[in-house]
């Protein structure tokens, strides 16, 4: 559905802004269970594919951290970082295009909103309660 699949109820393609962002950070909060600030303040060199890592400099607890991957998580970072670098991406620029930097708690607050109102109803079956 986050890659651009139509259900057969709907009458038009979901349009998502980045579906490649979202898919790979849909794949990262389940094979890491990295929370959402984490995942959306990430920066390109906190991804080390070499080690299956990730390197979280500031927790919720404010501590650092490193966040093992799995195979899934590496392969879908691996397709979504070329996709980044080949659009010139690197260092310190962030993994997921819907941060500027900001980390003040009211654009964390706008992200989350802005992310749960662009997958609502993406996991919906027909005639499931709302």
């Amino acid at each position: 559905m986050i890659l651009g699949g139509v259900l057969p109820r709907k009458q038009r393609p979901l349009a998502l802004d980045d579906p490649q962002a979202l898919w790979c950070m849909f794949v990262l909060a389940v094979e890491s269970a990295m929370r959402m600030r984490e995942m959306f303040t990430l920066t390109l060199d906190q991804v080390d594919l070499a080690k299956r890592t990730v390197f979280l400099d500031k927790t919720k607890n404010g501590d650092e951290r490193q966040v093992p991957l799995s195979s899934v998580a590496v392969a879908t970072l691996t397709a979504y970082l070329d996709l980044r670098t080949a659009a010139g991406a690197k260092g310190r620029d962030v993994l997921f295009p819907w941060w500027d930097g900001d980390t003040s708690p009211k654009k964390s607050t706008r992200f989350r909103t802005i992310f749960r109102s662009s997958t609502s109803g993406s996991s919906k079956r027909p005639g499931a309660p709302p």
